[in-house]
């Protein structure tokens, strides 16, 4: 038995130091978007952290970066070397950088979990109809940093106080709050509400996971509004699914010791009786972006079925 776990240990270091040499090959050192196990992630030291592409239908989508730093401002900045156009190579097919070629980081300062950012005036050659997509990618991108929550945006040394390029006012300070694929459905301006909610788009034969912040008039708890948004249609717009059967009802639901929990009918099981994994991660995506938990539990007709953690879709 021991003898079995020596030569685990050294097949996956070997082929840890085979993967690393290969990364390292590549052109571009910088910014590295490539799958890696959590086993791979503890032996080099490497992490993964989301990151926001944009799609050729103009979508932002959750993508992975790998980071060799545990530095926040190191880390900042090859995010953003990886969102901007030209400095990177390395993206995959059909995911897109966002931030305009030539774009410079003038400066980046870190305190009290804020992020600063100086771009140069490059920033500017953004067209303005993907001004807003632009701000919410480093928004959303830079927010996924551990200890980052805030982001305070400056263009050669003076804060951006606009989208650029446009008459749309931007606050001194921005988290995830601003939204993302901004949706406005309302019909009247008194009990306006917002609930983030996360579709599949299939690119390249890989699924991507997109979040749309919805501008709603409806007062139900976010979970009621989340469940019936991905059962109320298979395509939510032209590229965008959800998997959840529309006959799927939320029989009850309860925040309890940092999670919360779900009881499903059985219509949330596939034909192989068993939770597709898009419909556990569109689910607990939303919760997480909606709620302070760490844990979705799952249950059809008051049994466990699946414990989901922030952790995992991290």
């Amino acid at each position: 038995m021991l003898w079995e776990k020596v030569l685990r240990k050294l097949f996956i270091t070997t082929l840890t130091a085979f993967i690393l040499l290969s990364i390292y090959m590549l052109p571009d050192k910088n910014s590295k978007l490539l799958p890696t196990s959590l086993e791979i992630e503890y032996l080099s030291g490497l992490g993964t952290n989301n990151i926001y592409l944009i799609t050729d239908n103009k979508h932002l989508v959750k993508s992975k970066i790998i980071l060799d730093n545990n530095d926040v401002k190191k880390d900042a900045l090859k995010i953003l070397d990886t969102l901007t156009n030209g400095k990177t190579n390395i993206l995959p097919n059909g995911l897109h950088s966002i931030i305009p070629k030539s774009t410079k980081i003038k400066g980046i300062n870190y305190h009290n979990n804020e992020l600063i950012i100086n771009f140069s005036k490059e920033l500017y050659n953004i067209d303005s109809n993907l001004s807003k997509t632009m701000i919410e990618s480093i928004v959303f991108s830079l927010t996924e940093i551990t200890g980052v929550e805030k982001v305070r945006l400056l263009v050669e040394d003076e804060p951006l106080d606009r989208y650029p390029n446009t008459n749309y006012p931007l606050e001194n300070t921005l988290d995830k709050s601003i939204g993302i694929n901004k949706k406005i459905n309302i019909n009247n301006r008194s009990d306006i509400d917002k609930v983030t909610i996360y579709y599949v788009e299939s690119i390249d034969n890989n699924k991507y996971y997109v979040p749309v912040t919805k501008y709603i008039n409806n007062k139900d708890d976010k979970i009621k509004v989340i469940i019936n948004e991905l059962t109320s249609s298979y395509i939510y717009e032209p590229n965008l699914m959800s998997f959840l059967n529309s006959k799927t009802k939320l029989k009850k639901y309860e925040e309890k010791n940092d999670a919360l929990i779900l009881d499903f009918s059985d219509d949330i099981f596939d034909t192989s009786n068993k939770i597709l994994k898009e419909v556990l991660y569109t689910i607990g995506y939303s919760v997480f972006d909606n709620y302070d938990v760490q844990k979705v539990i799952f249950k059809v007709n008051n049994k466990n079925i699946k414990e989901l953690t922030i952790k995992e879709l991290s």
